[in-house]
C-alpha cells in the first residue's frame, strides 16, 4: 500500500489557494497617506518656527537698546499737562468769554425758600397695626387717637381694623389699613 513516492500513508490531495481579500479601494489608501503627509508638513514646518523663536535674543536686550525713553515719557507727561491745562474751568453748557477778557462769576440769586407743600397722598411712616384706639407704626411706636403725635404723624382718630384719620405735615389723611369686603361689608353711606 504504497503511494506514488514510495512511502506509505494517506495519499496528497492538492488543495485549492485562497483567495486575497480586499482591504478596500485603492484610493482611500493613497488619500490617507496624502493627508498624513499634509500634517506632517505642517508640524515640521511649526517646529521650524518654534525652533527660531527659540534662538531669538532676550526681550532685555532690545529694552536696554532703547536709550532715550525715560526723555519721551517726560515730553509726554508735560504735553498732557498742557493739554488738562487748556480744558480745565471750561464747561459744556455755555459758551466761554472771548481770549483776554476778564469775567466776574456769575452770581447766584438768592431765592425765597418755597413753603413745603403738603402732598395729596399720605407718604409718612406705615401702620403695622390699629389696636382699638391705638396705631402703632414701625419699630414699636405706638400712639392713641385723640392727638398723641409720632414720627411727626398726629393720630386723630381709629376706625379699628380698617383705618385711621392722621394729621401729617399739616394735613388730613384717611389712611385705610385694610380694605373692606365690597359685598359682604356694605357702606353705610
Amino acid at each position: 500500500m504504497n503511494n506514488a513516492n514510495g512511502k506509505g500513508g494517506a495519499k496528497a490531495t492538492a488543495k485549492p489557494m485562497a483567495k486575497p481579500v480586499k482591504a478596500g479601494p485603492a484610493w482611500v489608501g493613497r488619500l490617507a497617506l496624502g493627508i498624513a503627509a499634509c500634517a506632517a508638513f505642517v508640524l515640521v514646518w511649526q517646529g521650524v518656527k518654534l525652533v527660531r523663536t527659540a534662538l531669538l535674543p532676550s526681550p532685555t536686550a532690545f529694552v536696554q537698546a532703547d536709550a532715550g525713553g525715560a526723555d519721551r515719557a517726560k515730553a509726554r507727561g508735560e504735553a498732557l499737562d498742557e493739554a488738562v491745562a487748556r480744558l480745565d474751568g471750561r464747561s459744556l453748557f455755555y459758551t466761554p468769554s472771548k481770549p483776554g477778557e476778564v469775567v466776574a462769576a456769575p452770581t447766584e440769586a438768592a431765592e425765597d425758600e418755597p413753603e413745603e407743600v403738603a402732598p395729596d397722598k399720605y407718604e409718612g411712616p406705615a401702620i403695622t397695626a390699629i389696636v382699638l384706639d391705638e396705631v402703632w407704626f414701625g419699630a414699636n411706636k405706638r400712639a392713641k387717637a385723640g392727638g398723641e403725635t409720632v414720627d411727626g404723624v398726629k393720630v386723630l382718630s381709629t376706625n379699628a381694623p380698617w383705618g385711621a384719620k392722621v394729621e401729617w405735615r399739616g394735613k388730613e389723611y384717611e389712611v385705610s389699613f385694610f380694605e373692606r369686603d365690597r359685598v359682604i361689608w356694605k357702606d353705610a353711606k
